[in-house]
C-alpha cells in the first residue's frame, strides 16, 4: 500500500516541486512574504521526505541490487562469483550453473525491464523476481556473437547471513509461446 513511498520518491518529490513553484509565484505576484515561508516549509518538507524514502531499504530492493551485481557477474563471465550468489543447500541449482556458464562467453547481460516481483509472506524469507536481461553472446565457442533477449525467473532466499541467494532459476525466449 505504501510502495509509492518506500519504492520510488518520484510522486511525492514532483508534488513537492510543483507546490514550490505555485507558492513562489503566489508570493512573487501577491508580495505577501507569508507565501514564501510556506514555499521554503514545503521545499524542507519535501527534502526530507526524498531523504526518507531513500534510508527505506524495502525487499524489492535489496533483491533488485543482488539481481543487478548478478547480472554484473554473468556479464564478467566470472563462474566462480555466480556460483556464490547460489545457495549452498542447492547443489542441484549449483551444477546447472557450473554445466550451463562455460556454453557462454557474454560481453553484455543488462537488465531491461522487470516482470513481476513476488515476496513470500510465510515461513523463511523467499522471493521471486521475473525480469528480461538483454545478452551478447558467443555460445559454444563459436565466433559469431548473438543478441537476444531472456526472460530469466529467479527464486530466491535469504539465508543466515542475511544474503538473497538463488534456489532455482529457467531462462527462456520471452516471445516464447505461440507464433503468429
Amino acid at each position: 500500500m505504501t510502495s509509492w513511498f518506500t519504492e520510488n520518491s518520484t510522486v511525492p518529490m514532483v508534488t513537492g516541486i510543483i507546490l514550490v513553484i505555485i507558492l513562489l509565484g503566489a508570493a512573487y505576484s501577491s508580495r505577501e512574504r507569508v507565501m514564501v515561508y510556506l514555499a521554503l516549509v514545503v521545499g524542507v518538507l519535501t527534502a526530507g521526505t526524498v531523504v526518507c524514502e531513500r534510508m527505506i531499504v524495502t525487499t524489492q530492493e535489496e533483491v533488485l541490487q543482488r539481481v543487478h551485481d548478478l547480472a554484473d557477474a554473468v556479464e564478467a563471465n566470472d563462474r566462480a562469483s555466480v556460483v556464490d550468489f547460489v545457495s549452498k543447500t542447492r547443489p542441484d541449482t549449483i551444477n546447472r550453473v557450473n554445466a550451463e556458464m562455460p556454453r557462454y562467453d557474454f560481453d553484455s547481460c543488462r537488465i531491461v525491464g522487470q516482470n513481476y516481483f513476488n515476496a513470500g509472506s510465510d515461513g523463511p524469507a523467499t522471493a521471486e523476481i521475473c525480469f528480461i536481461v538483454s545478452v551478447q553472446v558467443r555460445l559454444d565457442g563459436k565466433p559469431d556473437k548473438l543478441w537476444a533477449y531472456r526472460k530469466v525467473i529467479l527464486h530466491l532466499q535469504r539465508e543466515a547471513d542475511g544474503q538473497w541467494r538463488v534456489i532455482d532459476y529457467s531462462h527462456e525466449d520471452p516471445h516464447g509461446g505461440l507464433t503468429i
